[in-house]
Formats: structure tokens, sequence, C-alpha cells
């Protein structure tokens, strides 16, 4: 089951690591091998730049997105950024630069589990939430607001790193 949001503190090189070795010229001479194994590259590098230092939001990402958003000025997707490798199945990763980093991580640090958990409510309430299959009791809420609380902790450690993020969805 697809749609699952992947998340890894990264740096630039890194980003560029997930683009693997894809022969982007499409001719009579294209090579189907060569391509799958570029593709491969790219993909084995994503799984393991986010088993070194990343956040598997899984599921959550649309209730993550509904209470984070605001604080990523400008997008549509809290985890949007700028493509850095191949369309993966659900588009290409998407890596955000330090700086846009350090800013949303100084903007998400001073939100406290509460308000969190008052912006998920709202949320429930509005219908804001893209993906509706919890049953949004006290434990499955519980658990959006800790792993939101994980998010904005790794924002934290890439920002005090001058890191960026790569974000990817499977």
């Amino acid at each position: 089951m697809g749609m699952r949001l992947r998340l890894a503190v990264a740096s630039p090189e890194d980003a560029a690591t997930l683009a693997g070795n894809v022969d982007e010229e499409f001719d009579e001479e294209f090579d189907d091998d060569a391509f799958d194994d570029g593709f491969d590259d790219g993909f084995d590098a994503a799984l393991t730049l986010f088993d070194r230092d990343g956040v598997d939001v899984d599921k959550n990402w649309c209730a993550l997105d509904a209470i984070l958003l605001p604080e990523f000025s400008g997008r549509e997707q809290f985890w949007a950024g700028e493509p850095c490798s191949d369309d993966f199945g659900y588009g290409p990763a998407m890596f955000t630069v330090a700086a846009e980093v350090a800013a949303s991580s100084a903007r998400l640090s001073l939100l406290t589990p509460i308000q969190l958990s008052e912006r998920l409510d709202s949320a429930i309430a509005t219908g804001a939430i893209y993906y509706p299959v919890w049953e949004w009791d006290s434990e499955t809420r519980r658990s959006v607001v800790d792993l939101a609380m994980h998010v904005i902790a790794m924002y934290s450690r890439a920002s005090a790193s001058g890191l960026g993020v790569i974000s990817l969805m499977l």
C-alpha cells in the first residue's frame, strides 16, 4: 500500500546520490537494464539515507500536513522541496536546503504538544485531513502529536548541523 512518507536529515551531497545513474536520453538505443540499474541505485541510496537519520511518517503525512503546514510558509505540503531524484512511484524525492530547514525549525520549535493537539482537533473537525482512515480516539491523536514532535526534533537536528531535509513518498 503506497503513499507512505519518509523524511531524513541530509546534505546536498546526499541529495545528489539519489539521482542514481539513470540515463535520461530516451532513444532507439535506450538500454532498459541500465535504466533499471540506475533507478535501483538511487532507490537504494534513498533507503540507506532514511535509515541513517530519518522519520518514517508513514500514512500520517496528511494529518501532519494539516497541523504543521502553517510553519512552512508558501508551501503546498510541509515536506515539499526541490526534486532531487527520479520518480520512485509517487514523485521524486524532495530536498529542502539548510536555510529553509533552519527557518522552519525556528517556527516549529515554538510549538507545544498542546498546540499540536489543538490543531489536530481543528483539522479533524473541519475535515482538513485528506486520508480519513483512522478512528480518532485518544491513542491515535496522541500518536500523531508524538510523531509531529519527532519531525520537529529532526528539523532541529538538521538545523543545528547546517543540513537540509529529504522527503520521499513511497
